[in-house]
């Protein structure tokens, strides 16, 4: 079994392989299946024959026989009164890859029992049945089912006789697969508080969350389905007379924020590595997820005041780890006068893999960009088809709540930095080789969101900066 994968076949599929057994029955007394992980489960026969006894000289009895495994447990401890159907046991829990029946909660609750055919000429045979278990959304311990091949089925008394099974039970624990490595409950102070503010709001609330993530509002009980349902979250001091900077952040505290699509810091002192692993990582389609941050309580000279990060004072790690589906936003470093210092790109040669994609840091309010051998300046606006589409990361205008985060432009006091991903699309070329292609960047428009009705860029005066990307081709 070590020695198979079976990565590319589907949980429903039962595989049969050649190979030789001495054991008959499961192969294994004790089995280990993770929630939600396709896992398979080895049963042989090694020296059955199936045999008609009213007609031992039919082949057509003797080719097949077939064998019943069904799920038991103990009732008490499988019992989970939020799974629905009536039954409220986890054992609904368990698919033998069978139709499922319960479309509303995808569940198989005829799954419980397994039937197969075993070729008469079973001796060098071994069969994977497939064992899918499901999460029910709740952070318990690990739990433990056994399966069980009924000696009295029929076709096992028309076996060979004398013929016994060697293992016509196994034990299943099921790992519970529900839980965030890092609990909420041990998440730092502020973004425990604000998760936990996210699971009692009611719908359009401060933090726009659901009520309850469903039911679950102790930072225990917080499972890693519900931390992807927020979509939107800021984290600040939770104490509003002082606002003082936020307690360390800690690796791990925005885990399981995969469906976010804003995430506001406040007052942050530090930004430990890995801190934004997987942070909007299963936005829909193209979507991502803005990164921003602030200082606290700029009007108390008596507070600290932090987080407001810039191009240099942000940790370099932070720009290794950048996913693909993150822009973060920055203020700007800024001169004696206090004015914005960037301007156009960062670089003037990028470089990356067709289907791969590469990072821009420029001015939030230059972001918009062509990426082609050409772009055609006319009358026509930017963004109407062709060669003249133009492409902007999503930033949010929202002033009443977090501010402007395009800012007021390069060499302004309110100047933003925006780092994003530039995708190099793939070109069917018929292997003509690496190539040099061109980033054409251009002023923003302000509203992003309805880019079509937007006012785009059109003229000469509205492209900002130039640059070569190094395409290497994947043909």
């Amino acid at each position: 079994m070590e020695d198979v994968s079976f990565a590319n076949i589907p949980a429903r599929v039962a595989v049969i392989l050649s190979a030789e057994s001495n054991v008959s029955g499961f192969q294994q007394e004790d089995y280990t299946v993770t929630e939600d992980a396709p896992s398979y489960i080895s049963v042989a026969f090694p020296g059955l024959r199936a045999v008609d006894e009213d007609d031992a000289g039919t082949p057509a009895d003797e080719s097949l026989m077939t064998g019943t495994v069904t799920v038991g447990g103990d009732a008490g401890a499988l019992r989970n009164t939020a799974l629905g159907n009536g039954s409220g046991n986890k054992i609904q829990l368990v698919s033998f890859g069978d139709n499922d029946t319960d479309s509303t909660n995808a569940i198989d609750l005829t799954s419980t029992t397994r039937t197969f055919q075993v070729n008469s000429e079973a001796d060098d045979v071994i069969f994977y049945l497939p064992l899918t278990v499901s999460k029910d959304n709740e952070n318990d311990e690990d739990w433990d089912i056994s399966l069980r091949i009924a000696e009295t089925a029929a076709a096992l008394t028309n076996a060979n006789a004398g013929f016994e099974l060697t293992n016509d039970e196994a034990d299943i624990t099921i790992l519970d697969a529900d839980a965030p490595t890092l609990s909420v409950c041990d998440r730092s102070e502020d973004v425990e508080s604000a998760i936990l503010s996210y699971a009692i709001d009611a719908a359009g609330g401060a933090q726009a969350g659901a009520v309850g993530f469903g039911g679950n509002v102790r930072c225990g009980d917080i499972t890693i389905r519900d931390l992807g349902t927020v979509m939107t979250f800021t984290v600040t001091d939770a104490d509003t007379d002082d606002r003082e900077p936020i307690a360390n952040l800690v690796s791990g505290d925005f885990e399981g924020f995969t469906g976010v699509t804003s995430l506001h810091i406040v007052g942050a002192r530090n930004l430990p590595s890995g801190i934004f692993g997987g942070v909007g990582s299963k936005v829909a389609g193209t979507g991502t997820v803005q990164i921003s941050f602030a200082k606290n309580n700029p009007a108390d000279e008596e507070v600290d005041k932090v987080g407001d990060f810039t191009p240099s004072t942000i940790p370099a790690h932070i720009w290794d780890d950048q996913e693909k589906k993150q822009v973060i936003v920055l203020s700007d470093d800024t001169n004696e006068k206090g004015e914005g210092t960037t301007k156009g790109l960062d670089a003037d040669l990028y470089a990356g893999s067709e289907n791969g994609y590469f990072f821009v840091l420029t001015n939030a309010a230059t972001s918009g960009y062509v990426l082609g051998d050409k772009v055609v300046i006319t009358a026509t606006a930017l963004g109407t088809g062709g060669d003249n589409v133009l492409m902007r990361p999503t930033i949010d205008l929202d002033t009443a709540t977090n501010g402007n985060q395009r800012g007021g432009g390069p060499g302004s006091k309110t100047s933003k930095i925006v780092r994003f991903a530039v995708s190099i699309p793939d070109v069917d070329d018929k292997d003509k080789g690496d190539r040099n292609t061109w980033l054409f960047l251009f002023a923003a428009d302000n509203d992003t969101s309805t880019p079509d009705a937007d006012d785009l860029p059109g003229n000469a005066g509205d492209l900002k900066d130039v640059a070569t990307v190094a395409v290497t081709d994947d043909d």
